[in-house]
């Protein structure tokens, strides 16, 4: 009996730590996002539901959806999460709409590489690394150094 605690804890913290950490500021693709009605309810003049927010990404993902065009985010690190949505009209599939789902990068990940040919002369992508590192200073991201970009 003692054993079989002792898996389901040594289990349980497995899953745990299988949890991704992600690194939402560097956005890697997109993804499709979905709002599931669990449960509603409420009267005049306040609604409640419990719904469920997935994403097409296994994990590190971002879902934007309006509910009576309020713009509503849900982060997600695993796949799905379950949310409380409050409004001043009954909340059913026909006021929710998804917007956008964007994937991001996990923390650890390798950086991909361009899509460039093997080949390439090193000063071309010098001048790639320079407009890319102009970008993400632009829009206040981090960014990977030359040898990432240019190996």
């Amino acid at each position: 009996m003692v054993y079989r605690y002792l898996l389901c804890m040594a289990t349980v913290c497995i899953a745990q730590d299988a949890s991704a950490e992600c690194d939402f500021q560097k956005p890697t693709g997109s993804c499709t996002g979905n709002i599931t009605i669990l449960s509603s309810g409420g009267s005049k003049p306040s609604y409640s539901a419990e719904v469920r927010v997935s994403s097409s990404a296994p994990s590190c993902s971002k879902v934007e959806y309006f509910l009576d065009n309020t713009p509503n985010t849900t982060v997600l690190k695993a796949g799905s999460e379950q949310e409380s949505l409050f409004g001043t009209k009954p909340i059913s599939k026909k006021n929710i709409t998804v917007r956008n789902c964007t994937t991001f990068a996990s923390v650890g990940d390798p950086p991909k590489q361009n899509a460039q040919t093997a080949k390439e002369d090193s000063m071309e992508c010098l001048k790639r690394f320079k407009v890319y590192q102009a970008e993400q200073a632009r829009k206040k991201l981090g960014w990977m150094g030359l040898m990432e970009y240019c190996p």
